[in-house]
């Protein structure tokens, strides 16, 4: 019966996964559309290489003035590395760019870091948005660097729908779950493994449901499609 069951599901996958070769045909070529890298025109934050100013706190780089090295990588390859001048009130960050394989040029640029006191002792670092002059946790290099607001980034979220949001829900709870949701991983508390169970079969079936909804809409507009192009 389970067979049957996830036999049935891979199915219906299938059949709506198609509906991306036919949106050509029933007018919907649309920009922004699920792993298109962009939101409308709205770059994705995860394409841009960003400095959080939290992280660099949590790892000591802010603690002391001097040259500090920072590397990103992407997918497990290297990805960039840049140079932090790190000062009383301010960063300075040098490191080299080159645009659609053009020429290296060497960058300079300052950004300036703020306090502000926590209410139980110490303080907390943010970085000033060198566009908007706001107080941020993170800033980012997109044509310059600046904040989310200012480069009119998106979050990954925004650029799904209600199909595909359930289903990273269900899967970032099948991971809690040690990816077999049916047997309670090794230290993990029965009422956290019963609730967290509960949750991703709950998620699971509203995405089922989701999933449906969309293959009626495929089915209808197949059939209108249909009716004006026999």
């Amino acid at each position: 019966m389970l067979y049957k069951l996830r036999k049935s599901r891979m199915k219906r996958i299938e059949t709506a996964l198609l509906s991306a070769e036919l949106t050509k045909y029933l007018g919907e070529n649309r920009m922004g559309g699920y792993g298109s890298g962009c939101v409308g025109e709205r770059e994705l934050i995860t394409n841009l290489r960003f400095l959080d100013v939290r992280w660099l706190t949590k790892h000591g780089l802010l603690k002391s003035k001097g040259v500090k090295t920072l590397s990103w990588s992407r997918n497990g390859k290297p990805w960039g590395k840049m140079e932090i001048l790190v000062e009383e009130d301010r960063i300075r960050l040098i490191y080299k760019v080159s645009r659609n394989d053009g020429p290296w040029e060497d960058k300079d640029v300052e950004i300036k870091l703020l306090k502000t006191l926590c209410r139980f002792g110490g303080y907390q670092y943010w970085f000033e948005c060198p566009v908007c002059r706001r107080h941020v946790c993170c800033v980012y290099l997109s044509n310059t660097w600046c904040c989310r607001h200012c480069g009119h980034l998106a979050y990954p979220s925004e650029n799904e729908d209600e199909l595909e949001r359930l289903r990273s829900k269900a899967l970032k709870l099948k991971e809690k779950l040690g990816g077999k949701y049916w047997i309670k991983p090794k230290g993990m508390h029965q009422k956290t493994y019963d609730r967290l169970r509960e949750a991703f079969l709950e998620a699971e079936a509203k995405a089922d449901d989701a999933l449906d909804e969309k293959l009626q809409q495929l089915d209808q507009r197949l059939m209108s499609f249909g009716k004006f192009h026999p």
